[in-house]
């Protein structure tokens, strides 16, 4: 490699490692995010085989069941 090359690498490595970092903890984030909104759905589920749910209850309920179906697949896909 030339000066110049190892001069653009070096520069450019601090760069690449703040990127692959931001990327792994908004990966974490969006991970808990479908973690939480599986397990709140699966709570609304229990507490719809008890009884009727209120208005907010099914709403919420709705609104997250697609995407706690989506992480269903996303894993059987993987496992």
């Amino acid at each position: 490699m030339t000066e110049a090359q190892v001069a653009e690498l070096a520069e450019l490595q601090p760069k690449v490692a703040q990127r692959k970092q931001q990327t792994k903890e908004r990966n974490a984030k969006q991970h808990q995010a479908r973690k939480a909104a599986a397990d709140r759905v699966a709570e609304l589920e229990a507490l719809e085989r008890q009884g009727p749910l209120t208005e907010e209850q099914a709403a919420e309920l709705a609104e997250l069941q697609p995407k706690a179906a989506r992480r269903g697949r996303k894993k059987q896909d993987r496992g």
